[in-house]
């Protein structure tokens, strides 16, 4: 009975720290493209994996563009580098990071300070200025490296593709046949979210964020508050580790 109750006081605890293993990541205010920057995370676990995305706010909402990394281990400080190639110069990128063994949901991923890019040799197309800063492909399936390709391939069946599932297929197969790029469950164009704004109209800022920061930017699927969603969670697990105490 000790033994066992020993055990879940451990898991308890280890669980606490994977709940907050990403929860400080921040990289330089400034990142050339095609230079080799640090990312810099706190409270690692240098065994587990990792997708670490370039994200954007043009709509005002982080979210994942496209994979720097699609599986890789962190340090407390790791190199990663931009193409030149994914967007124009702005102050609206960060850097997301995810557990790749979690499900691939938005609410997973953990952002750093914004940071201003430079360097930056291509602009939005048509179809990403008609999504307002939406992604017009699965992040999870688009490297950062093939991120111009997809973009010829999406901008190329634009607008046809949002009514036109012939027109929607030759988008895919084109995205899908650009170096790197893997298969998507994605059956369906891209479309705008209404949480979206105009593309450049979104906030800036300088300070970087926690997962439950970013958590109270919004809400879950179900319209529960994710940050309240993170905190029962959290607490939940310290109470089950100060119970298991008590019995030592």
């Amino acid at each position: 009975m000790h033994y066992t109750i020993a055990n879940y006081a451990a898991l308890a605890a280890s669980l606490m720290n994977f709940a907050r293993a990403v929860d400080s990541m921040t990289v330089p205010d400034t990142i050339a493209a095609g230079t080799i920057f640090q990312l810099n995370a706190t409270d690692l676990d240098s065994t587990d994996r990792y997708r670490v995305y370039l994200a954007a706010a043009l709509g005002g909402d982080t979210g994942p563009t496209c994979w720097l990394s699609n599986s890789t281990t962190l340090s407390p400080s790791s190199n990663f580098t931009i193409p030149a190639e994914v967007g124009p110069d702005a102050s609206y990128y960060s850097i997301g990071v995810s557990d790749v063994d979690s499900t691939s949901d938005a609410d997973d991923i953990v952002y750093s300070n914004r940071f201003t890019f430079t360097g930056g040799t291509a602009n939005y197309s048509q179809y990403e200025t008609h999504l307002n800063g939406d992604p017009f492909w699965d992040a999870d399936s688009l490297p950062c490296t093939a991120y111009a390709c997809a973009r010829k391939c999406a901008d190329a069946s634009y607008p046809a593709d949002l009514t036109d599932s012939t027109a929607y297929e030759t988008m895919k197969t084109c995205i899908q046949s650009c170096d790197g790029v893997t298969s998507t469950s994605q059956t369906a164009p891209a479309a705008a979210t209404s949480a979206s704004s105009p593309a450049g109209q979104g906030t800036d800022s300088s300070v970087g964020a926690s997962a439950t920061e970013m958590a109270d930017q919004g809400d879950n699927e179900n319209g529960a508050p994710a940050a309240a969603v993170q905190q029962m969670v959290v607490v939940g697990m310290a109470s089950v580790a100060g119970f298991a105490i008590l019995f030592l």
